[in-house]
């Protein structure tokens, strides 16, 4: 492709990806806070895996399949 054919919306791009992005001065300390902090402990890992809340999605078909065993284990043991 010669130069004189380029397309005006990869011109706009172009020139705005060569745009300098400005950071802010807090970056650098707080990255190098992080980095100074180091890696934390296998259990301090552990606990925040274990105490992380995460969605648990069950399927209509389950949740009516475990109501219905609750259900049933409520009968035989009343």
């Amino acid at each position: 492709m010669i130069d004189d054919e380029r397309d005006p919306l990869i011109e706009r791009v172009v020139e705005s990806l060569r745009t300098p992005v400005r950071v802010s001065p807090a970056l650098d300390a707080r990255v190098m806070a992080e980095l100074r902090a180091g890696r934390p402990g296998a259990l301090a890992r552990a606990w925040r895996w274990l105490a992380e809340p995460r969605p648990i999605t069950i399927s209509p078909v389950l949740g009516v399949a475990v109501v219905a065993g609750l259900a049933f284990l409520a009968v035989l043991g009343g």
